[in-house]
């Protein structure tokens, strides 16, 4: 049996641990995704022409990652052309994934998540957790579900890097792998919980019985059941 009890409502001092894995396991991934958006401000640098300091001042002053999707497909297909169309709509969904796990860990509140029998009996040690501070329909974040996010950075920053060659050089035309879709979907993402269902409805039979059991016809029932008896009854010759 799991049992969750959430530290949000108790004032209390947060230090920094460097044995505590989620502690190190959210550093480490808010870390490769800064990587991954210093990535991305090179990309743009190359595409508008312009300095570091600039390209980065534009780059977070749009701060909705749908915003800065568009603008990347725009500038690309203005300075590369249409044929990158395809290659970019993988990555917009990926950094798009990536995003919003990355807002998870930075914005979550702490959990510390306690195993036990049904006995009251300790199972395994307890271990500190992220959780939704509002939606309840999230399972919470324990160290071992950041680490695909680090695994996804590395592949996003591996994917712009070549890109900014691309951006760099502008060759006549695209190597095959700006023609398709990434090679791979995001491996870190945000689960839902499964609330336990309760009994299910029985439903109804479209087809009525004349006359349900413990239920007694009403006198016009009975007349209407005996018109229509007596229509199906065969006529006799006399």
């Amino acid at each position: 049996m799991d049992l969750s009890g959430g530290l949000g409502d108790f004032v209390m001092e947060v230090r920094p641990s460097t044995t505590d894995p989620l502690h190190s396991m959210v550093g480490a991934a808010l870390e490769a995704y800064a990587r991954v958006e210093g990535h991305l401000t090179s990309v743009l640098q190359d595409l508008i022409r312009t300095n570091s300091q600039q390209a980065h001042a534009i780059f977070f002053a749009v701060q909705n990652v749908r915003s800065r999707n568009d603008l990347f497909e725009t500038l690309l297909l203005m300075e590369i052309g249409p044929d990158i169309r395809t290659y970019w709509a993988s990555c917009s969904t990926f950094l798009y994934r990536l995003a919003l796990f990355r807002n998870a860990i930075a914005h979550w509140g702490p959990l510390l998540v306690v195993y036990m029998s049904t006995k009251g009996s300790s199972t395994k040690p307890a271990e500190r957790a992220l959780r939704h501070p509002a939606a309840r329909g999230f399972k919470p974040l324990l160290a071992e579900d950041i680490k695909p996010c680090l695994v996804d950075c590395q592949y996003m920053a591996e994917e712009l890097s070549a890109l900014h060659a691309l951006v760099t050089e502008r060759p006549s035309s695209l190597p095959e792998r700006f023609l398709r879709r990434l090679a791979r979907r995001n491996s870190a993402s945000l689960q839902q919980s499964r609330s336990p269902k309760g009994p299910q409805p029985q439903r109804r039979s479209s087809r009525r019985s004349a006359n349900p059991k413990g239920k007694k016809l009403s006198a016009k029932q009975r007349r209407l059941r005996a018109i229509g008896i007596a229509a199906r009854k065969p006529k006799t010759e006399t």
